[in-house]
């Protein structure tokens, strides 16, 4: 097949690809038509290429994401004016597409403060509103304080020998050969005040970060989900997992990762 893999960010709801050699993203692919289209199983197959942990993870139910596309899709139909005439059916449609909106919108600014995050670690410039820089500079004030002397990666892609790759936000190392290391999520969210560590961490993100972990062979990395509020500047709150808890997690991603093999015929 003449194809040519590309890693562009704009990654599609079938999922992430790696290659399964160096772990490169292999997001889309240019076909032979030299029209690009998203990387099928198929062409997986054929090119040697990895799932995501993000692509494994589906395979369990994600009640909290769940519970907040339902919110979601009330808050709408709560607050929608109904046009006249309209039918019912019309209307919870049109409910149904401003929740999704929403949804795009939430997406769209996280994956922008995820950005800033990444540009602003590898000390590249960028151009940001006050609002914004209010939002990332205490992030990065706080892996100062809690991370002296890591050598940072951002957006780290890797793809592990067991059939599966990833791309992470953060993954950090100190000393002598990388003894000690860190494995960090960033999830911003909007009305975190008040809200514990475990109020605002599900166990997805628990298999998330193991996943992570053990996919770079650094099974022992300190495992960090921080969630940023984007509604109050400097809002930070901090979830790090036990080691026991990230081998709970690890156990879990392997039988998804099982899991997956199975129903695509792959075992």
């Amino acid at each position: 097949m003449s194809a040519v893999l590309t890693g562009n960010d704009f990654a599609t709801q079938s999922g992430h690809w790696y290659d399964g050699k160096t772990g490169a993203p292999a997001y889309t692919i240019v076909g032979a038509n030299g029209k690009e289209r998203a990387v099928t199983l198929r062409d997986a197959r054929k090119l040697g290429l990895v799932p995501s942990v993000t692509t494994i993870l589906r395979q369990e139910a994600s009640p909290g994401l769940e519970r907040w596309k339902i919110q979601q899709a009330l808050m709408s139909a709560m607050t929608l004016p109904r046009t006249p005439g309209e039918e019912d059916g019309a209307f919870m449609a049109r409910a149904l597409k401003d929740s999704q909106e929403q949804a795009r919108k939430a997406s769209e600014r996280g994956s922008y403060l995820h950005g800033l995050l990444e540009q602003s670690i590898q000390k590249a410039p960028i151009r940001a509103s006050e609002a914004d820089l209010a939002i990332i500079n205490p992030v990065l004030d706080w892996l100062k304080v809690n991370f002296e002397g890591y050598q940072w990666s951002p957006e780290r892609s890797f793809a592990n020998p067991g059939g599966f790759g990833g791309k992470l936000d953060l993954f950090g190392e100190r000393g002598v050969d990388g003894e000690q290391c860190a494995v960090l999520d960033f999830k911003t969210k909007s009305g975190i005040k008040d809200k514990s560590p475990d109020d605002l961490a599900y166990p997805e993100h628990q298999t998330q970060l193991a996943a992570y972990a053990y996919g770079l062979a650094r099974c022992r990395a300190r495992c960090i989900n921080l969630f940023i509020d984007t509604d109050v500047p400097g809002l930070i709150v901090v979830k790090e997992w036990t080691q026991d808890e990230i081998n709970s997690g690890w156990l879990a991603f392997s039988s998804l990762l099982q899991l997956w093999k199975v129903r695509k015929n792959l075992t």
